[in-house]
């Protein structure tokens, strides 16, 4: 019973450590490989909320406690189910004291691209925003969460 319960303590608390935004990574480029790499092999990857700025996440929690459903698709993939080819990751620039990298690749054959806005934090880099700025509906998860928490 005490193994047990060590190894549900010692889950729980990856599971929040990845949720305060646990990973480290020293580059935005290398967060934003870290991101799709699993999902480039068909695996799953982690929480979308876990790569999130703390801004983010506080806005997206408060979101979660309004709709536990969530946003009803993952940002990351740009759609509900993902079958990745083509991915291909554009040069950081940094625009208004954030990093801005642009990601293109198809889903299920669908050309996709997002924009993923990162911050430093002290942990390391964090996503802040994606957005798909083109495309018949364009959207921003920072915008998504905003408008969703105001109503």
């Amino acid at each position: 019973m005490t193994a047990a319960l060590s190894r549900i303590g010692a889950a729980l608390t990856l599971f929040f450590a990845g949720m305060t935004g646990a990973w480290a990574y020293d580059t935005p480029e290398e967060l934003v490989q870290a991101i799709y790499k699993p999902l480039l092999k068909g695996e799953m990857g982690a929480e979308d909320i876990t790569w999130f700025s703390a801004e983010t996440r506080a806005a997206w929690e408060a979101y979660l406690e309004e709709d536990p459903y969530g946003l009803g698709f993952s940002p990351i993939v740009d759609g509900q189910d993902f079958d990745l080819t083509a991915f291909e990751m554009g040069v950081a620039q940094t625009v208004d004291g954030r990093v801005e990298i642009a990601v293109r690749f198809e889903n299920f054959g669908e050309p996709r691209e997002l924009v993923y806005v990162l911050v430093d934090e002290p942990d390391g880099w964090a996503v802040d925003d994606i957005r798909s700025p083109g495309g018949e509906y364009p959207w921003s998860v920072r915008e998504m969460l905003a408008q969703e928490t105001a109503e």
